[in-house]
């Protein structure tokens, strides 16, 4: 059985297919379109504008599905539909315009298919992260369960358009995500402890960073992250001309990104991160073939 799953982001579209058997499941085709969904929202309103955007990448996506023959096409939306007071009108205009019905997902539903993908490759104990757009799931996972999971609004391209007055942050700015991400983490309550366990990190701009290290490390000290941050704030001609040449999408997120991860990382007190490529999609089918739904219907 073929399962197309289409992840609505702030920042990006992404269309992932997997051929499943039972509970097992490989990836077999992705791609992800760049379409800043929360550029497009105005006074909590999606403008027609952003609704033509979805409209448009869902229609090739569909289209992608039925050449690629699924059998079944999802799509859920994250923090991109999430905060807009009008979402029932955009989902209701987006499935009569194109056939495809988005399934808004929580922060906290986001946080746990996180998980289920993580706790595939992280083992049983572990600090996990996924940073998108518009917000940012943690978790702490300890012999195998969840023991505390949140979803803030410290997505990469929120803290730009919050805190960065240019196209880059300045050294201020920078400090100013770091403070600002910390007070978060600790009003969702968590505690500032000290983390043996290692930090694995999902999502675009994790891989852009790893993307940006020497040698393109995907574990790597945050020590190594403060002094890439550091070097690229020092030099933005220099930082400029690296993200461009990496990944030029991400140009104006990608330091804030780096400075929301570093300050996760100070937090926590953790001595390692780790990228994986597990991703919400692989847990929200996970979470789909446990309840059988994509099967049923």
């Amino acid at each position: 059985m073929k399962i197309g799953l289409i992840d609505l982001g702030s920042n990006t579209i992404k269309l992932e297919i997997f051929k499943t058997n039972g509970q097992n499941f490989k990836s077999v085709f992705y791609d992800a379109t760049y379409a800043y969904i929360i550029d497009d929202i105005c006074a909590g309103l999606l403008t027609q504008a952003g609704v033509d955007k979805i409209i448009h990448i869902l229609r090739q996506y569909r289209l992608a599905a039925q050449e690629l023959d699924c059998d079944k096409l999802l799509c859920f939306s994250t923090a991109s539909l999430r905060q807009i007071d009008n979402q029932k009108a955009i989902v209701d205009s987006v499935y009569s315009s194109c056939g495809v019905r988005i399934t808004p997902i929580t922060g906290e539903e986001e946080a746990y298919y996180n998980f289920l993908s993580l706790k595939r490759v992280a083992g049983d104990a572990f600090l996990g992260g996924d940073m998108g757009g518009g917000s940012m799931q943690l978790f702490s996972v300890r012999q195998g369960v969840l023991q505390k999971e949140s979803s803030l609004p410290l997505g990469a391209l929120k803290l730009y358009q919050q805190f960065v007055s240019r196209a880059f942050p300045s050294l201020e700015e920078a400090r100013q995500i770091g403070e600002y991400v910390q007070e978060e983490i600790a009003s969702a309550g968590f505690s500032k402890e000290e983390f043996s366990d290692p930090l694995y990190f999902m999502g675009g701009s994790m891989r852009t960073i790893t993307m940006l290290l020497p040698s393109g490390k995907t574990v790597f000290s945050p020590e190594e992250l403060k002094e890439l941050l550091e070097s690229f704030l020092k030099d933005l001609p220099r930082a400029k001309q690296k993200i461009e040449s990496v990944c030029p999408e991400r140009l104006k997120t990608i330091l804030p990104a780096m400075a929301a991860l570093l300050s996760v990382c100070e937090f926590f007190h953790v001595k390692q991160v780790r990228y994986t490529q597990s991703s919400v999609r692989e847990g929200y089918l996970i979470d789909q073939l446990n309840r059988k739904e994509c099967i049923e219907r």
